[in-house]
């Protein structure tokens, strides 16, 4: 039996393998190529969670996630923007500024225990985004809480935490801000640092994409837990709808940053980009 984690979703910023072909990836539109704009999307049975930030007030927010993280009220704000094809018109806009704070963030505990989930957000980066540090992806806790523990430098046991989070990466400066796309991750068969320390490992997808600045992008991870004593879990990215990478088995500055989240869904199916009316 795989080990029975509460897999969360994090949203958050902070500033400072090709795939098989004998077991293709799904591409396009999955499960949302039946709802238009995301209309009802949430209606369907493998959906566990849709937030399309068309609030009046951030406090509504508090009913769907876990913890809101909004440091002196100043880093997340509901404003006017969306994808093209979504029928919303509102988002949420994420503000880090160095020397004041670190961003914010949303954490959603994901119940029942899910074995493996689909996490989709449609993200913008400002157009003169910096670097970033952290970013967003799902997990796992064993016992679960309701908010982000505190676990940097340390290792993640087997039976205790994973983490796998999506995030720009500036590749020791060799790529143009806000970087390329990196599964930062903590898990049991991690390695250690030369500091003796146990920090994320990096783990890159073939060519290194990234987002562009000042446009949209539709980003999906999918995770599943491994068999425990077997190394069959799974990682997986698209961007906008096209599978960039598989990991698993047999595969091989600024002073402040801005970044706009809209259209998270999360379910036990691949949901692909928002279909166009």
């Amino acid at each position: 039996m795989r080990p029975t984690f509460s897999i969360y979703l994090l949203i958050c910023l902070g500033i400072q393998s090709q795939v098989s072909a004998s077991d293709p990836l799904p591409e396009g539109l999955g499960l949302s190529g039946g709802f238009p704009g995301d209309r009802g999307i949430a209606n369907h049975a493998a959906v566990l969670l849709v937030e399309d930030f068309e609030n009046a007030a951030l406090t509504d927010l508090k009913g769907r996630w876990n913890e809101v993280e909004n440091k002196d009220g100043k880093v997340l704000e509901l404003v006017s923007g969306k994808p093209e094809a979504s029928a919303g018109k509102q988002c949420l806009q994420v503000t880090a500024t160095l020397g004041e704070n670190t961003g914010g963030h949303l954490l959603k505990r994901i119940d029942p225990i899910q074995e493996r989930v689909f996490a989709r957000f449609y993200v913008k980066f400002a157009e003169d985004a910096p670097y970033l540090h952290h970013f967003s992806g799902p997990g796992g806790y064993n016992p679960p809480t309701n908010w982000p523990q505190g676990s940097a430098g340390k290792h993640a046991a087997g039976d205790t935490r994973f983490s796998a989070r999506i995030e720009p990466n500036g590749y020791y400066g060799t790529l143009p801000a806000p970087g390329a796309w990196m599964f930062y991750t903590y898990w049991h068969d991690m390695k250690q640092s030369g500091d003796g320390g146990f920090w994320g490992n990096g783990l890159w997808p073939i060519g290194k994409p990234g987002p562009s600045r000042g446009q949209w992008q539709c980003v999906e991870m999918m995770l599943t837990c491994n068999e425990v004593g077997q190394s069959d879990g799974e990682l997986a990215l698209w961007l906008d709808g096209k599978p960039t990478t598989r990991i698993g088995p047999g595969t091989k500055t600024g002073k402040w940053s801005r970044v706009w989240f809209d259209d998270i869904v999360i379910a036990t199916e691949y949901i692909g980009p928002i279909a166009k009316p």
